[in-house]
């Protein structure tokens, strides 16, 4: 997340994240209608393996705490709110020797340059 945000980013998106929250198994039916979880099914024999009630609080959780170890995340590089995230807050290893942050590997458009 934090790297998407320092990107420019205005909005993220996880699937992969909440299907796991849900107890997807990865079993790779969801187009055959054949989920044994009965995640994506639309079988009522199928469906019968999902309570929602019990998923819903799984998914909030997850949510809840993978919005807590972002804040934890920032904080921790003292930052004090997302929006204050930069490409030079975020560094990747290049080569074996060489760690670069992003604003070097990706340098920040100038205001205008576009218009």
């Amino acid at each position: 997340m934090a790297r998407i945000i320092a990107l420019g980013a205005d909005m993220i998106n996880s699937a992969r994240g909440m299907m796991m929250a849900i107890g997807c198994i990865q079993a790779l039916q969801c187009n055959n209608n054949t989920c044994p979880v009965g995640i994506t099914t639309q079988d009522k024999s199928l469906m019968k393996g999902l309570d929602v009630n019990h998923k819903a609080e799984r998914v909030e959780n997850f949510h809840h705490e993978t919005l807590h170890s972002f804040s934890e995340l920032i904080a921790a590089a003292g930052i004090g709110r997302p929006t204050y995230l930069e490409r030079k807050h975020i560094n990747r290893r290049v080569s074996m020797n060489r760690v670069l942050n992003y604003e070097e590997i990706f340098p920040s458009v100038e205001k205008g340059s576009l218009l």
